[in-house]
């Protein structure tokens, strides 16, 4: 058939050494911020997307990052964004639709370095997993908790 390129999303994502094994001469693209198969139910922390903290670990499976961003402002932004591999914000404000708040310096590498391979398993009824949402709801505990800490020696 021809295929010379193919996009990853959903559960593909969370498959880098499979993808690496079977991709040939094919260029694989991934959108890190932008997940259609999340669309219509908003990203979650299961949800496929790449932290730009993340994105190394994305180098020897994936091809293209392409933004699909229609504001080129925007597009330069998360370009560089990416290249810097760092994201000082909550990721609700780099991930489109997402449905979760979490400020992203707090996350620990274990959280990318996890969902690299895991297979989505969180989605397989027979093998739960919950490492993304506890993540998640951990770093925000952690981070309210000093937060409010703060606020009360000062």
């Amino acid at each position: 058939m021809n295929v010379s390129d193919i996009y990853i999303d959903g559960a593909l994502g969370f498959q880098s050494r499979e993808l690496l094994r079977g991709k040939g001469a094919i260029q694989l693209r991934v959108s890190p911020q932008v997940s259609p198969n999340a669309a219509l139910t908003g990203m979650q922390p299961n949800s496929f997307f790449i932290r730009p903290e993340d994105l190394k670990r994305y180098e020897k499976t994936i091809d293209i990052i392409d933004f699909r961003e229609q504001d080129p402002d925007r597009e330069d932004a998360l370009f560089d964004i990416y290249k810097r591999g760092s994201f000082f914000y909550n990721l609700n404000e780099l991930l489109a639709d997402a449905r979760f708040s979490v400020p992203n310096p707090f996350l620990k590498p274990e959280f990318g370095e996890a969902r690299v391979n895991c297979g989505q398993r969180c989605m397989v009824p027979t093998r739960p997993c919950h490492l993304c949402q506890t993540q998640v709801l951990t770093t925000n505990t952690v981070y309210k908790y000093f937060t409010e800490r703060k606020k009360e020696l000062q």
